[in-house]
């Protein structure tokens, strides 16, 4: 997922199961109308990556909450 992700200098991306998340670290500075519109665009860029993997390890990916942090580690969407 990273690399589909690069165009956005994301971070770290984790994956809990039990909470059925996936949380994106990103460098972006504060939250506003245009930070979360760049939230939303990494959100639908990585459901788009999600879609076309077929992860073994991780059962109805498709499922998960994708969660979006700013370099407070707030999340924007």
């Amino acid at each position: 997922m990273n690399k589909g992700l690069k165009e956005y200098n994301v971070g770290d991306i984790t994956t809990d199961s039990k909470e059925k998340s996936i949380t994106i670290q990103t460098s972006i500075e504060g939250s506003s109308k245009d930070t979360n519109k760049l939230a939303s665009d990494i959100e639908e860029t990585a459901k788009e990556i999600l879609n076309k993997l077929e992860l073994k390890s991780v059962s109805n990916i498709t499922s998960f909450e994708i969660k979006i942090r700013n370099a407070n580690s707030e999340i924007l969407n």
